[in-house]
């Protein structure tokens, strides 16, 4: 049966999100399955760059079958 998969994409500060860790964790108790992806805004890495490897994880989730949707906050809301 597939799966909800949930991609969270956090903002500038993504070097410091255990909080937010914590708390996609809960989405769990819905069916969800939650993961962080970080976009690690500080280094180097051309955005295009990024956002092929997200495009990838998104294809190894869906590849079965499953839905995925992302949710951003702050820049990671214009990446999603």
């Amino acid at each position: 049966m597939p799966k909800l998969y949930i991609i969270y994409l956090p903002g500038l500060g993504d070097h410091k999100i255990n909080g937010q860790r914590r708390a996609i964790a809960l989405w769990r108790i819905y069916g969800v399955t939650a993961e962080v992806f970080q976009m690690h805004w500080a280094d180097t890495t051309i955005l295009e760059n990024k956002l092929a490897c997200l495009l990838k994880r998104i294809d190894e989730l869906t590849a079965n079958g499953n839905k995925v949707g992302l949710v951003g906050v702050s820049a990671g809301a214009s990446a999603a």
